[in-house]
C-alpha cells in the first residue's frame, strides 16, 4: 500500500515563511528552492522541495508543482499558490498559507488538550 508522509507542520510552515521571504527578495522561484533544499532539515520535505526544484527548472508552475505533492502539502496550497500566481502576489499567499497551517496546529492542540483531561479522570476513576 501507498503509505502517508507526515511532515511536521512546524517544518512546512517555516519553509513557506522561508519561501515568501526570498521570493520577495527577488530571487527566481528554483533558486529559492535550492536555497530550502539546503536549510531544510525535515528529512520527507527535503526529498520533496529537490523535487519541487526539478518541475520548476523544467517550466512547471509553483501551484502545478504543489498539487503534484499531495502528500507533503495540505489540499488547500495549491488553489491558494495558482491564486497567488494570477494576481501576481505569491509571497501574499506563502504568508496566507503558513498562517492556515498554524492556526491548524494550534486548533488541533487545543483539541488535544482538551481530550486528554477527560481521559486522565477516566483513567484515575
Amino acid at each position: 500500500g501507498i503509505m502517508k508522509v507526515i511532515v511536521s507542520r512546524e517544518a512546512l510552515m517555516t519553509t513557506l515563511r522561508e519561501l515568501a521571504t526570498l521570493r520577495k527578495s527577488g530571487m527566481q522561484l528554483d533558486e529559492c528552492i535550492d536555497s530550502l533544499v539546503d536549510t531544510t532539515s525535515d528529512k520527507h520535505l527535503n526529498p520533496a522541495l529537490s523535487r519541487m526544484k526539478m518541475d520548476i527548472s523544467s517550466g512547471a508552475s509553483l501551484s502545478d508543482t504543489v498539487a503534484s505533492l499531495p502528500d507533503i502539502f495540505p489540499y488547500y496550497v495549491s488553489p491558494m499558490l495558482r491564486l497567488g500566481e494570477e494576481n501576481g502576489n505569491i509571497y501574499d499567499a506563502l504568508i496566507n498559507i503558513a498562517e492556515r497551517i498554524e492556526r491548524e496546529e494550534k486548533i488541533l492542540s487545543e483539541v488535544k488538550t482538551a481530550l486528554t483531561y477527560p481521559c486522565f479522570l477516566l483513567i484515575v476513576c
